[in-house]
């Protein structure tokens, strides 16, 4: 058929275009092929269909557009949209209604005066049209069908944040248990998985804002020269490069950019092991401190604690002491007084 011609036409371009090329290349390994064309991409070859391609993609243009442009005052204009009205003109339906509320509004205008006889004819046709409830089916294609979805899909991730998950298949045969290492690692290497470990092994890929570094690693770095800094209001940038100065002298390990620091990844790692240590120690020096003090307080509170119980028994022996002698001395009396 005529749409078949069509898409072999299309694919053949395509492969006409592109015949020195290594990512399009024709499909001869099948029957009837001549519609066929394979795309090297980065995961591997696929196979296109351009059957119905043509039909698919012919995006025809909506007919009140067509009658709009056809209503120009430019002749030219007018002239280039005559065959775009009138195949509208055939192509009316009556399955939604729509009612023109304010039928001068629906007339076109040029510089608020009709511009021509003719413009006004039209206009009022179309006026007629929508009085009659009769509206242009507008064509629904895939092109027009993928760009709402694309404008959906758009909304959607400036809403939100995605997170992109790259699966790996195990084996060709999808069986558990089943591990082939070639698959594998062809796979890691079209994802790019492996260049990006071995470029980040290599390169300053590990950034680092101003304000974070000096939040991470400030423990590591304490002296006279950065509280001067610091009451001397420098920036951070400024004090960034002193601390990394004083820990990293090999300027190879890190640059500094406008807001961020670059450093390599084992060297960011090194930091971070030495900020935990720092930390560990200085909880273990404040664990040391704060046992120490309760020690101290304990001490503290049973010397006073035995000093007032010494007291109280002294005052307690004294006083049973003093009643025992008086009332000694108030038998010995009695005794003396009869004897």
């Amino acid at each position: 058929s005529a749409l078949e011609l069509e898409d072999s036409v299309f694919a053949r371009t395509i492969l006409e275009k592109h015949a020195k090329s290594r990512v399009v290349r024709p499909v001869r390994a099948k029957p009837a092929a001549a519609l066929l064309f394979s795309v090297a991409h980065r995961g591997g070859a696929v196979e296109y269909d351009a059957h119905g391609f043509v039909a698919k993609n012919s995006d025809t243009m909506q007919a009140d557009i067509a009658d709009l442009l056809y209503a120009s005052g430019n002749s030219f204009v007018a002239k280039l949209f005559a065959d775009a009205s009138s195949a509208a003109d055939c192509n009316l339906t009556s399955n939604t209604d729509a009612v023109d509320e304010n039928a001068e509004a629906a007339k076109p205008r040029v510089g608020g005066r009709l511009h021509s006889a003719r413009a006004a004819f039209l206009a009022g046709a179309a006026v007629a049209k929508f009085k009659a409830k009769r509206k242009m089916a507008s064509t629904k294609t895939i092109s027009s069908l993928f760009r709402r979805q694309l404008a959906f899909l758009e909304r959607i991730s400036n809403h939100s944040t995605p997170h992109f998950v790259r699966c790996i298949r195990p084996n060709e045969d999808r069986l558990p248990r089943r591990w082939d290492a070639s698959l594998v690692t062809n796979q890691l290497n079209h994802l790019g998985i492996l260049g990006l470990v071995a470029f980040k092994s290599r390169g300053l890929c590990e950034r680092v804002e101003y304000g974070r570094l000096l939040a991470d690693f400030h423990e590591l770095v304490q002296g006279r020269r950065m509280f001067r800094l610091r009451d001397q209001g420098a920036s951070d940038r400024r004090l960034c490069e002193e601390l990394l100065t004083r820990l990293l002298p090999s300027f190879c390990q890190w640059k500094l950019g406008r807001t961020t620091a670059f450093m390599e990844p084992r060297t960011h790692d090194r930091l971070s092991r030495c900020v935990r240590l720092k930390v560990a120690h200085s909880s273990r020096v404040l664990q040391r401190f704060a046992r120490t003090c309760v020690l101290v307080q304990f001490l503290r509170e049973r010397a006073a604690a035995v000093r007032i119980q010494a007291q109280a028994r002294g005052y307690l022996a004294s006083e049973r002491f003093q009643r025992q002698k008086a009332a000694q001395q108030t038998v010995s009396a009695q005794f003396r007084r009869f004897k």
